[in-house]
């Protein structure tokens, strides 16, 4: 579990490592998120916008290899690293 300091609350981005599938929780006062993913060399996997749901957004790395990915949330400018195995 990797978890940031944003604002006076905690993102957590779980499970991590993760198999594919992944959240990260604790987006306070949040409607839509664009979240875009970087593999390690930079290069970008996804970007997309994502509907908050019970403050917390799910992704996926499924078809991606294994390896260290980020996560940039727009609306805090905050970079949460996930690891797929």
């Amino acid at each position: 579990m990797i978890q940031l300091l944003i604002k006076n609350s905690i993102i957590t981005a779980f499970p991590n490592p993760t198999l594919g599938n992944f959240e990260i929780t604790n987006l306070n006062n949040l409607n839509n998120v664009i979240a875009a993913i970087h593999d390690i060399k930079g290069r970008l996997v996804s970007k997309k916008e994502y509907n908050v749901v019970n403050r917390k957004i799910t992704l996926s790395l499924g078809s991606e290899v294994k390896g260290i990915y980020s996560v940039k949330l727009d609306s805090n400018k905050k970079i949460v690293k996930i690891v797929k195995y």
